[in-house]
């Protein structure tokens, strides 16, 4: 995010589920999303109300605007140069946008809005969420062993040794707030192989990275981008109708 050219883009378009940027619970309460500045260096965290908040960008169109859908192809397992997919607007309505998966629904409102409940490891999050701006997996386990600091992969999951991609299963049951479970499985791989291939290959794209959330997230689960790839994911807009059923909510399905 240093310039233009490292990043590889013009800028980086968000789509959540929300019309607005952080919509009822900034508009009553003073968050560190907004400031208020009365002077060059006087500045202080500001409630603001939802006229004035940053706007989902799709909630501005004339139509597709219930929601979004993001497809990205599978990446194997050692990591891809690339990926290259979709970000399609609108569900339900055409072709290339029908849901045949079972939604997620979220909370619309109150201290978990937009948030699930995922079960791992006899745990229960309640801050469960898919964010494709994630680089790996966040979720707190102790048995993993985290990669050394100070070396190119620290903070990163490094199950195994490092003379090979070494993938950890792991699975994940998510509630909605309707009480419908499912289970989700994926892979940890060891993000010090993985980045030590990278620099010859021009590897960017990894489906099993992973790391600790941290204290800062200590009742989440992120699922980020590896989640993504070889799936069509879901966000239905709050506000908005669907043939799917009460929103918001996420949902995913394997990509066509």
């Amino acid at each position: 995010m240093d310039s233009l050219a490292l990043l590889g883009a013009n800028g980086i378009f968000g789509v959540g589920l929300f019309l607005k940027d952080c919509g009822s619970l900034c508009a009553a309460n003073t968050t560190t999303m907004y400031y208020d500045c009365a002077g060059p260096n006087a500045f202080a965290e500001t409630a603001l109300e939802l006229a004035s908040q940053v706007s989902n960008p799709a909630e501005l169109f004339a139509q597709d605007n219930n929601g979004a859908i993001l497809t990205l192809p599978t990446a194997p397992d050692t990591g891809a140069p690339a990926a290259s997919g979709s970000l399609i607007f609108e569900i339900g309505m055409q072709t290339n946008n029908v849901l045949t998966a079972s939604v997620t629904t979220v909370p619309a409102d109150g201290a978990t809005a937009g948030n699930f409940t995922a079960h791992y490891n006899g745990t229960t999050l309640t801050d469960g969420f898919f964010d494709s701006g994630s680089s790996g997996v966040f979720f707190n386990d102790t048995a993993i062993t985290a990669c050394p600091s100070g070396e190119l992969a620290g903070g990163y999951c490094c199950p195994g040794a490092a003379s090979s991609v070494f993938e950890v299963p792991f699975t994940v049951t998510i509630t909605s707030s309707q009480g419908v479970s499912f289970t989700v499985g994926t892979v940890i791989g060891n993000a010090e192989f993985l980045f030590s291939q990278s620099g010859s290959a021009g590897l960017q794209a990894f489906n099993d990275l992973a790391r600790p959330a941290g204290a800062s997230l200590s009742n989440a689960f992120d699922f980020g981008v590896p989640f993504f790839f070889g799936k069509s994911v879901l966000t239905a807009f709050e506000q908005r109708s669907t043939p799917n059923g009460s929103v918001p909510y996420l949902a995913y399905q394997k990509s066509q």
